[in-house]
């Protein structure tokens, strides 16, 4: 590398530093403001969606244990969490 290349370098690295270190501080914020935006459970009809597959396929998912559900009365509520782990 020429020393014009370095000082070239150099300068570019100098003067995008403080763009850098904002766009990290941006990221970081728009990463926990999208984990509050999460929602804590997800109907099974939402799950189909997300997961991209049938209702009956979320059903199997449940009843194997493979997705976390919680009841509210006859309603399976899938934890987002869970939804997460299976669609990674």
């Amino acid at each position: 590398m020429s020393a014009l290349q370095a000082e070239i370098r150099a300068a570019v690295q100098e003067a995008t530093a403080p763009l850098m270190r904002e766009l990290s501080d941006l990221r970081r914020i728009v990463e926990a403001q999208s984990k509050d935006a999460q929602p804590e459970f997800v109907t099974v009809k939402e799950a189909a969606k997300i997961l991209k597959c049938t209702e009956k396929t979320v059903h199997r998912y449940c009843d194997s244990g493979r997705l976390e559900v919680r009841r509210d009365g006859h309603k399976k509520l899938i934890t987002y969490a869970s939804l997460v782990e299976t669609a990674g």
